[in-house]
């Protein structure tokens, strides 16, 4: 062997140190982390800096004594862990106990430094126990789905934030100023002009803070905010819902976005005896990706309304969050779990068993997505913006409460009425705090609703409005309880063995200090339920624009109890289309109450009546249609036509079904064109007057018939072959109506039909009058 003896350490140097260096020349070989770092000869006399020693199949780099070590032996050795082939580092490498007997919080904390720096992917196997109050920042790739955090003792939180921090610029910065200078600004426009070529805000999320007063907020006015996602040169994601041409920006906060996307996967937290923490997990930071788990139990949580997920100026961050149990509160009644606050682009999957998660206080958001779970509730404080979806959820007794600059898209979802619930009066709700206003569109695609709860009516939407919330001067929002509502599936299903009812009332408006307008647009298709009704009441109610129909109502294929409007203004006028509607189980014919002004056009289906009266007669015209509609007696003595002054009814092709002919007197208060009648089954034509056997005479009629009912007189006898028949037209009262006719040597003359009163039909001339008829 050719070396030098001043190669060597000094004299002093054991066998122990000579195997420690020349091992790192390879890497020293450790069984475990803390066989390691227990070693007290292994120190810098027996290794070299820039060594590489092994443990546990961890590798360590040995560091300079100046340097910031992220693990230190009991030799004094500074060490540095290195990343693996597949970048990733791990936990326990940091001398974290996988066996969760001792504290891991300083572990956790030098690993999630370390793989921030090296943008490794930080990794975890095992029990690991967090005690103390520490926060765990991560800007890194995470794999922990090997791994439990014990966090009974322990009120700290993990943090998912941002590699760079943000910019907010001033009004007197140059941001601003080409912002407002932008030449485009007006409602639709999705690019800033003024923002061309600024590498400030390229590829960002921005929040633009304005001096714009928007709405009020339990007496506070608050002022317009606006979220984006820019790209290049301007072009931004979401354009612009209200104009912002001369408004006043007061400042821009910047965020720029990650590089690339990160993951976070398995995450799992037991947070059983834990009666310190009100927040475990915060995300504030763009393009992530979060898988995260509560272990649970039963017990009530000391805790008000904790909130164990707090997503705070996040842009299109993706999480999955499960829990084992309901948390909620003494009152059983809902739970404070995860909060949103200015966040843009972001979908959650509140995965539950039970009663589920209560996704509340929410503030300002923009283009949310809730699917594949469950929720105690949904609930946003200040208004969510372009969008809130749910795909495929369970929602509990509290339901959906929002203020909305947007749409309210819900699909496939599912809603619980609790009969421990107080809230179970309404499932969509507008906040009472912020004047209740939906300015957006309410669209329900596949709703169930299961109700066991056996006190009082259920309401589909709501709206509240407390005091306080007066609509700011100048604000473009327009206050009305949704622009357009569209339910297209909606299945009710009541548990109980009494009568209980789902209210669908648009108009059901409360009156406080803002005033608000009622929707343009309500469609109900493929509705199904034994106590489903839908009743808009315009009263007093204020149209969202002004036009020759306020108000396009759009039923078909539902089957419930009821069909009603009514309004006291001449100028708030229905359009109504209504298409095969029918009644429920044994009530073959839903009733049909139009008693708004405007105009009902009714194709198809089976109704019970149709009230054009109620309790008082329509302020203005009622015109109603009906064409190859079944009305059905529903044998409760009411009228299965009420028609009045304003209300026009004609009735084509119409099929009427009665146990007996006097049940059809009302129905000359419409005009029937081409009826048929069934009487205890049988069709029958309908005599109308005594047969006054071939001399002139007076015809009394069951009811008063309309001006231009058509009806056909019967001349003759069918046993020598005289009959014969005629059709009239009844003149109003006072007029006469002059016809062709035969008297009985079939000889042709003239008939008068001359109309002497309501009821009365006074007929003379050389004809062989017999009856008149329908059907």
């Amino acid at each position: 062997m050719n070396f030098q003896l001043e190669e060597l350490p000094d004299n002093s140097i054991t066998e122990a140190k000579l195997v420690r260096y020349l091992s790192a020349r390879i890497g020293a070989l450790f069984s475990s982390v803390s066989e390691m770092l227990e070693d007290v000869e292994l120190n810098d006399s027996a290794i070299s800096v820039g060594d590489t020693l092994l443990a546990q199949g961890f590798q360590y780099e040995v560091m300079a004594e100046t340097a910031e070590p992220h693990l230190v032996t009991a030799g004094g050795l500074k060490l540095r862990v290195l990343a693996d082939a597949s970048e990733r580092m791990s936990l326990t490498a940091f001398g974290a106990d996988p066996l969760g007997n001792e504290d891991s919080v300083p572990a956790l904390q030098k690993a999630a430094r370390a793989a921030n720096e090296a943008q490794a992917t930080l990794v975890a196997r095992g029990r690991f126990k967090l005690l103390g109050n520490g926060l765990v920042e991560l800007t890194t790739d995470c794999d922990f789905s090997g791994a439990v955090f014990d966090c009974s003792a322990w009120s700290g939180r993990f943090v998912f934030g941002r590699k760079n921090s943000a910019e907010t610029y001033g009004p007197d910065s140059a941001v601003v100023r080409l912002l407002m200078s932008s030449q485009d600004l007006d409602v639709g426009s999705s690019r800033f002009s003024g923002w061309f070529g600024r590498p400030e805000v390229s590829d960002s999320f921005v929040i633009i803070y304005t001096e714009q007063d928007f709405y009020t907020y339990r007496s506070e006015t608050k002022k317009r905010i606006e979220l984006n996602r820019v790209y290049k040169d301007g072009v931004v994601s979401s354009p612009l819902r209200y104009s912002l041409a001369g408004v006043n920006v007061s400042s821009v906060k910047v965020f720029r976005m990650e590089d690339r996307r990160r993951t976070v996967k398995g995450l799992t937290l037991d947070i059983r005896n834990n009666a310190e923490s009100n927040e475990y997990v915060r995300v504030s930071t763009s393009l992530l990706d979060l898988d995260v788990r509560f272990i649970q139990d039963e017990n009530i949580y000391t805790p008000r309304n904790p909130t164990y997920v707090y997503f705070a100026e996040c842009c299109q961050v993706r999480a999955r969050t499960e829990m084992q149990w309901a948390i909620r509160n003494e009152s059983f009644n809902y739970a404070y779990n995860f909060q949103l606050n200015t966040c843009y682009d972001i979908e959650i999957t509140p995965h539950a068993d039970g009663e589920g998660w209560g996704a509340t206080g929410n503030n300002l958001c923009q283009r949310v997505t809730l699917r594949d779970g469950v929720l105690s509730r949904v609930d946003f404080h200040q208004p969510f913006m372009e969008w809130l979806r749910l795909r495929n959820m369970v929602v509990g007794h509290s339901g959906i409460l929002v203020t909305a600059l947007g749409t309210l898209d819900l699909d496939t979802v599912t809603f619980h009425a609790r009969n421990m619930a107080s809230r179970s009066d309404g499932f969509v709700k507008g906040r009472g705090d912020t004047g209740g206003f939906c300015d957006g569109d309410l669209l329900m695609r596949n709703i169930t609703i299961i109700s066991n709860k056996g006190v009082g009516d259920l309401e589909l939407f709501l709206h509240s409005q407390s005091s306080g919330t007066a609509k700011p001067a100048g604000t473009p929002i327009e206050y009305r309880f949704w622009r357009r509502i569209v339910v297209d599936g909606l299945d009710y299903r009541s548990q109980l063995n009494v009568p209980q009812r789902l209210w669908v009332r648009p108009g059901k408006i409360q009156f406080a200090d803002a005033s608000i307008a009622v929707c343009e647009e309500l469609t109900v298709h493929n509705a199904h339920g034994s106590g489903l009704n839908v009743e808009v009441n315009l009263d007093d109610r204020l149209p969202s624009k002004e036009s020759l129909f306020a108000l396009k109502l759009d039923l078909e294929n539902m089957v419930g109890e009821t069909i009603a409007t009514q309004g006291n203004n001449a100028n708030f006028r229905v359009l109504a289309s209504i298409r095969n509607c029918r009644g429920f189980g044994q009530e073959d014919g839903i009733a049909f109450k139009p008693q708004a002004p405007g105009e009902y056009t009714m194709t198809g289906g089976c109704v019970s009546r149709i009230d054009c009266l109620g309790t008082r007669p329509p302020i203005a015209p009622v015109l109603l249609q009906a064409y190859g509609t079944v009305i059905v007696d529903t044998h409760d003595d009411r009228d299965l036509v009420t028609a009045s002054q304003n209300g026009d009814i004609r009735l084509l092709d119409c099929t009427f079904r009665v146990p007996v002919l006097d049940r059809l007197a009302t129905l000359l208060g419409a005009l029937l064109e081409r009826p048929k009648f069934f009487v205890n089954g049988a069709r029958k034509r309908w005599p109308l007057g005594e047969d006054l056997h071939g001399k002139p005479g007076n015809l009394e009629l069951p009811h008063s018939p309309r001006e231009g009912q058509k009806v056909r007189l019967v001349m003759g006898y069918t046993s020598n072959s005289t009959a014969a028949e005629v059709e009239l037209l009844i003149p109003a009262v006072g007029g006469r109506t002059v016809f062709a006719g035969f008297h009985e040597d079939d000889e042709p003359g003239l008939g008068i039909l001359h109309r002497t009163a309501e009821t009365t039909l006074a007929v003379s001339g050389p004809v062989w009058f017999r009856y008149l008829r329908l059907g």
